[in-house]
């Protein structure tokens, strides 16, 4: 018995069958329960924005989600799913196609599944660059674990940003920022602030580092990734001690994440942090002694290179 073809003919069987599932979501952050499935058990999502959250409550049957912002020409789609009570199943619907007159041509229902990653709890970050203009295809199927003791759910944040060769480079992220990135990193980041590195921690399992910082002077943040907690030499943040010698019975703290290949380690000094908050987190995106900032800051501002005002 021929497996691979008892396969593929179910992949065409699938792409016919989505063609009559019903959309239950085209906003940028949804939320799905047993009750938006159609019934097939097929839940079509299609947000139409760049990033984005999706919520599924009680999850059966299976997902499909269309990722495709609609301003992009050729975009990179990038994921983070964690899963609670369930082991999800992620896979990449790829649509078969040929070639004729050095034109591609794609088959109508001809589809396959690529299995892409599994994952109980929380996946580390994975990234998929569209081809030819089309959206990225996801299909998302869950499975009852023997340990589940709660009500299963599955969140996927997703993340699409336009393609540029350099994020073929996996060290592109780790490199430090030249002026002009700094300049428009300042003045365009999700956070803005001044601080010290209070603690590192690394994740091996999700490929990250989380960088705790004690912030001097928050200037900007979108939403808020930096809170005031108390104070004290035991005081603990994700089960280990920020190091005592305070000047006050509170700290405006938070955490910034960077790709774990960068090596980050804790260093002694004031620095400049800008970042977005991307797939729900805040992430590091230059760092600059605060004394090479002010320096590089003073000569924008004299020549007029700086992109924004500030105070």
């Amino acid at each position: 018995m021929d497996i691979s073809r008892i396969l593929y003919t179910l992949m065409c069987v699938l792409g016919a069958t989505w063609t009559q599932a019903v959309t239950v979501c085209d906003q940028c952050d949804c939320t799905l329960s047993e009750n938006t499935d159609d019934e097939k058990g097929n839940a079509i999502v299609k947000p139409r924005c760049s990033e984005g959250r999706i919520t599924w409550m009680n999850p059966h049957g299976a997902m499909r989600l269309e990722l495709d912002p609609g301003i992009f020409t050729d975009f990179r789609a990038c994921v983070i799913v964690k899963s609670d009570n369930t082991k999800t199943k992620v896979s990449k619907e790829v649509q078969n196609t040929i070639n004729k007159n050095h034109r591609t041509k794609y088959l109508e229902n001809e589809v396959k599944l690529e299995p892409w990653f599994t994952v109980i709890d929380r996946s580390r970050e994975y990234c998929v660059r569209s081809t030819d203009k089309q959206p990225v295809l996801l299909y998302v199927e869950t499975e009852t674990t023997t340990n589940s003791t709660g009500l299963p759910k599955v969140t996927v944040l997703y993340d699409i940003e336009k393609y540029s060769p350099l994020q073929e480079d996996p060290m592109e992220e780790c490199r430090p920022c030249d002026k002009e990135e700094l300049i428009n990193a300042f003045c365009t980041s999700d956070f803005v602030i001044v601080g010290r590195i209070a603690d590192v921690l690394n994740h091996p399992d999700e490929d990250r580092t989380s960088i705790g910082v004690e912030v001097d002077q928050l200037i900007q943040q979108s939403t808020e990734q930096f809170t005031r907690i108390k104070r004290t030499p035991t005081t603990l943040i994700d089960d280990h001690i920020i190091h005592p010698g305070y000047r006050s019975d509170s700290l405006l703290y938070g955490q910034i994440f960077a790709p774990g290949k960068c090596g980050i380690q804790r260093g002694e000094g004031t620095f400049l942090f800008t970042g977005r908050v991307r797939l729900g987190e805040p992430k590091l995106r230059c760092a600059p002694f605060y004394e090479d900032w002010r320096k590089i800051l003073e000569t924008a501002t004299k020549d007029g290179t700086m992109e924004c005002t500030f105070d």
